[in-house]
């Protein structure tokens, strides 16, 4: 189920009338919905990668992402069209991608078996197809004082023998990784979210679907509080009927989770969903 499912499923029924009154802040909805999913921790996270473009010295992390696992700076090295050039050159986002990068020349060189380290992100247009190339990736250096909290086990990033004496640092602050250079490429891999191959979170669907019975009180409940003023009887019943499930839910999805946690079916579900966000890269890192 994705977030915006949910969403319609919080506010059908009776909660229509709050919706149509204009009480849904559904900026909010999304980011109680993705806060509630994170106290769950490791139960429900997955792996994933991304590629950020840091500009003025900070890059946007991924929606789901919790924690780091690892991450590396690299350079722009070329890139590589298949298929309909004029589909990819008329776009904006491959513009802004490729500034100040000339086109790779499988001709003369070539990446493969070469003994040398890289990171390829592919891109899929209609009708084509671009593999980005970046080169000299080297393992970031956390900052002084960076919060432990979001690396994930193992995290590469915190082993002396990989980033001992790198210049280049990273610091994790809310919603965005910030660095001590004004410009660059991050490849990383984290946990965080499941999410679909376009980044959009989804809710794990478990043996009782418990997971979404939480979410759906707590976010009704959180609702039900910024409508109730002391005058309205109804909206504040049912403000302590949702406080009651809600509080009964965690503990319900929690179990199930810990115990059980995503069941067979959603975990062959996100192996393939894995495997489509997977070929989007491909990378050989630095050897330690």
């Amino acid at each position: 189920m994705t977030i915006d499912a949910l969403i319609a499923d919080i506010t059908s029924g009776g909660f229509a009338q709050y919706e149509e009154s204009g009480l849904v802040d559904y900026i909010s909805l999304r980011r109680w919905i993705k806060s509630e999913m994170k106290r769950f921790g490791n139960n429900i996270m997955v792996m994933g990668e991304t590629i950020m473009h840091v500009q003025n010295n900070k890059a946007k992390l991924p929606d789901n992402f919790w924690q780091i696992y690892l991450g590396v700076n690299c350079e722009p090295a070329g890139y590589v069209i298949e298929g309909d050039k004029n589909v990819v050159q008329n776009s904006l986002f491959f513009k802004e991608r490729i500034e100040g990068t000339q086109e790779w020349d499988n001709m003369n060189e070539s990446y493969v078996g070469k003994d040398f380290t890289y990171v390829r992100e592919d891109l899929v247009f209609k009708n084509a197809k671009v593999s980005m190339y970046y080169k000299n990736p080297q393992f970031l250096r956390l900052k002084p004082g960076f919060n432990k909290s979001v690396c994930a086990p193992g995290c590469m990033n915190v082993r002396d023998l990989v980033v001992d004496q790198r210049v280049d640092t990273i610091d994790i602050v809310g919603d965005y990784i910030n660095t001590n250079y004004k410009e660059g490429v991050i490849y990383m891999q984290y946990r965080g979210l499941p999410a679909d191959e376009d980044g959009n979170i989804i809710i794990p669907e478990t043996q009782h679907n418990r997971l979404q019975e939480y979410l759906l009180y707590y976010c009704r409940m959180r609702i039900l509080e910024d409508v109730v003023t002391g005058k309205d009887d109804d909206a504040g019943n049912l403000l302590t009927y949702y406080a009651g499930r809600t509080r009964e839910a965690f503990g319900l999805a929690m179990t199930e989770l810990k115990f059980t946690g995503l069941g067979k079916g959603w975990a062959a579900v996100m192996r393939n969903k894995q495997r489509k966000q997977t070929l989007k890269y491909d990378i050989m890192l630095p050897r330690i």
